[in-house]
């Protein structure tokens, strides 16, 4: 496997688990923690893609999407996880 693809999966992950765990101190479901966290990711990994996209020389990739996706959804449960703590 690609770094690449390694990079965009941890990153995603990462900005998934702070936004969720920062959401997740402020409400009692879990419910909007998850859905913040993976949305923010989410979005940074489509802006990544639309900006390769523009660039000069390189396209836009659904497999380092796909790996923002997970990234995102592995993440996300970081609220989840801080709520039961």
């Amino acid at each position: 496997m690609k770094i690449d693809k390694v990079l965009h999966f941890a990153f995603c992950c990462a900005c998934a688990i702070i936004v969720s765990t920062f959401i997740a101190h402020f409400c009692t479901s879990p419910t909007p923690a998850i859905l913040a966290g993976f949305f923010s990711a989410f979005a940074l990994g489509i802006g990544k893609e639309f900006g390769d996209y523009r660039a000069k020389d390189n396209t836009w990739s659904n497999n380092d999407l796909l790996f923002d996706i997970a990234g995102a959804v592995v993440g996300s449960m970081g609220g989840f996880v801080q709520l039961l703590i």
